[in-house]
């Protein structure tokens, strides 16, 4: 009688976790209209108006990879400064950004340089054709909703995209996962995909993304963020966008691109 009922619990309990590990994984009842998905993208411009963290910053150009440990704060729209610090956490090199202009110190070699905040300047140190006025909504979660003409909506293994067509046949396609949280922007024209960000490890205070990547093919470069710490809409005086050139050094120019 006791091994019976032993054998009876037994099956229960297989019973029980098999049908928890063989239970489907859950999927939307219906397709969300496609004017739900555009007010989700929308409603990112501007919700987070700045940040200031800690972050892995990996950068992949040619081939090749570097990885620096970065304090990173953004202002929307334009402003920018990046401390890219020691295993010390000392800074090796300062950069900052107002929009128009860009300054970038070498604090162990004593070099400042200034000039326009411009892609060329920026890709300079970044590796990456891309101003500061592109970079910082990018990273603030804000992706650009380009001119459509027609917007459809498709199912996903894990979600759902949103494909929306253009008058000159360029398409964007945006993928949210089954909680509708943006994670994949695509942008493609006649040669393919020249614009790709990617989205994870939301925040469930925030809602704001910790990981995240920007890729540009065309180009063989990639920057992808990792947020260790990350403080959002934070006041961040003007003046932390500005660098003061060292008392004893020259103001340099940045070398042409």
């Amino acid at each position: 009688m006791r091994r019976n009922v032993w054998r009876f619990f037994f099956g229960v309990v297989l019973g029980f976790l098999l049908s928890g590990c063989l239970a489907p994984a859950p999927r939307l009842e219906s397709l969300p209209a496609p004017e739900l998905l555009l007010q989700k993208i929308k409603s990112l411009n501007g919700h987070y108006r700045s940040l200031q963290g800690l972050a892995k910053v990996k950068v992949t150009t040619g081939g090749k990879t570097t990885s620096t440990r970065q304090a990173l704060f953004l202002r929307r729209p334009d402003r920018l400064r990046s401390e890219v610090l020691s295993p010390f956490g000392t800074p090796l090199l300062l950069l900052a950004s107002d929009g128009e202009t860009l300054d970038l110190f070498y604090p162990g070699e004593n070099r400042f340089y200034r000039g326009a905040a411009s892609w060329g300047n920026l890709s300079q140190i970044l590796r990456l054709p891309v101003s500061p006025a592109v970079l910082v909504p990018l990273v603030l979660f804000e992706p650009p909703l380009l001119p459509w003409r027609e917007a459809t909506v498709e199912r996903l293994h894990d979600g759902v995209r949103l494909r929306l067509v253009a008058d000159d046949g360029g398409e964007q396609h945006f993928d949210f996962d089954l909680e509708l949280r943006l994670q994949q922007g695509d942008y493609i024209d006649s040669a393919g995909v020249n614009l790709s960000l990617n989205y994870g490890d939301f925040s469930p205070e925030t809602g704001f993304p910790q990981t995240m990547a920007l890729e540009l093919p065309g180009a063989s470069a990639r920057l992808s963020l990792s947020f260790s710490e990350v403080d959002l809409n934070v006041a961040l005086p003007l003046e932390r966008f500005h660098l003061t050139p060292p008392a004893m050094g020259e103001v340099l120019p940045f070398p042409d691109p």
